[in-house]
């Protein structure tokens, strides 16, 4: 029971952290999210894609800008532009800047499939962290 205690508060704190506000937050379901939430915090700083997370959330910080959410629902849809930009609830040449932006910042193309996997882990260990 206690077991189960500890799983079921776990994902209800990762379920929160990620903006989850629906649905059920199963346990079982958690995968790599399980793991970056025990990840200790010396090891996380070691990533340089965690590194460029935190270097969006400060340019966006420093100039009113919505790069990171920019990134995060581009890399949540897989990528397709359409879909991010109506989440976001901007045109589709906006968010084509953003991005472009976001690329020249990081210096990461985000066409590359491991270059995003990385960025998409980073973003939720961000989340998990902050």
């Amino acid at each position: 029971v206690a077991r189960s205690f500890e799983e079921a508060q776990e994902a209800l704190h990762i379920a929160r952290a990620l903006s989850q506000e629906e649905g059920v937050a199963p346990f079982s379901e958690l995968g790599v999210l399980h793991w970056l939430y025990h990840l200790p915090a010396a090891v996380a700083e070691d990533n340089v894609y965690l590194r460029h997370v935190r270097a969006l959330a400060s340019y966006d910080d420093e100039r009113d800008t919505d790069l990171l959410n920019t990134l995060e629902a581009y890399l949540d849809t897989g990528g397709s532009l359409v879909e991010a930009a109506e989440m976001l609830y901007v045109h589709r040449n906006t968010l084509l800047h953003r991005i472009e932006r976001i690329q020249e910042l990081t210096q990461l193309d985000l066409r590359n499939p491991q270059q995003r996997l990385n960025l998409t882990v980073a973003l939720k260990h961000f989340h998990l962290r902050s």
